[in-house]
């Protein structure tokens, strides 16, 4: 295990690393990947339907 001062800085900045990753993790409970992945989805058919109503496979290609 490697040795770990016990000054202020540092215990300031475990502190805030755990805040950070409580944090992620809340946020990440409420992340709808449903929603997500359903309007990706709609997003990218949309593009492939205006390719062929546009003749166009630039449209694609930046993607």
């Amino acid at each position: 295990m490697p040795y770990r001062c016990s000054c202020n800085k540092a215990k300031e900045e475990l502190k805030a690393k755990e805040f950070l990753l409580e944090t992620l993790v809340k946020l990440r409970r409420d992340v709808d990947i449903e929603t997500i992945n359903k309007t990706t989805k709609e997003a990218l058919i949309e593009e492939i339907d205006r390719t062929y109503r546009e003749k166009s496979e630039d449209i694609l290609k930046y993607r």
